[in-house]
């Protein structure tokens, strides 16, 4: 049998309180989801092997670059990116 404990909400000083206080149920023992099946970025990172890469437009830095960091954060990998002339950039995979 789960482990089941009630916690009430306290008015914070200076709010008005709610009139009515909410019940949150505390369970222990449940499952998480499981991550992702399909990868969900438009990029292709999770195709890429070391020594990868791709070419994209320079207008397109900022959204490849914070979406190669969180991809790098979130699975353990590295990217490096250069520019390529004024127009392309490429990113590469290193690790």
């Amino acid at each position: 049998m789960k482990k089941m404990e009630a916690i009430k909400t306290k008015s914070v000083k200076g709010r008005k309180p709610s009139g009515s206080k909410i019940n949150f149920i505390v369970e222990s023992n449940v499952k998480m989801f499981e991550e992702r099946l399909k990868p969900t970025s438009i990029y292709p990172y999770f195709k890429m092997n070391v020594g990868d890469s791709f070419e994209f437009p320079s207008s397109m830095y900022g959204r490849i670059h914070a979406s190669s960091w969180y991809h790098s954060k979130k699975h353990g990998v590295k990217f490096v990116m250069m520019q390529q002339d004024n127009e392309k950039h490429r990113i590469w995979r290193t690790k």
